[in-house]
């Protein structure tokens, strides 16, 4: 019984997908629009500040355990 259920639901026609472009501005005003890309652009570069902070923090805290001779350089 569930293989021909399955069966049929593959034969039935899939919806055609939505553009997600024609959605936003059908949802949005073109103000609100440019907003969310503002801040869609501001949450990247948020992004890649906190990975420039993470690795910063990284090699720094490297540099310790170099000094406490807990890694060496690799050799």
């Amino acid at each position: 019984m569930r293989i021909r259920h399955v069966q049929i639901m593959a034969q039935e026609k899939l919806p055609q997908p939505i553009h997600h472009s024609a959605l936003l501005v059908s949802r949005f005003t073109k103000d609100e629009l440019h907003e969310l890309a503002g801040l869609r652009e501001r949450l990247y570069q948020q992004a890649e500040y906190l990975h420039r902070v993470l690795d910063e923090k990284h090699l720094r805290f490297a540099r310790y355990l170099r000094e406490l001779g807990e890694i060496g350089d690799g050799q």
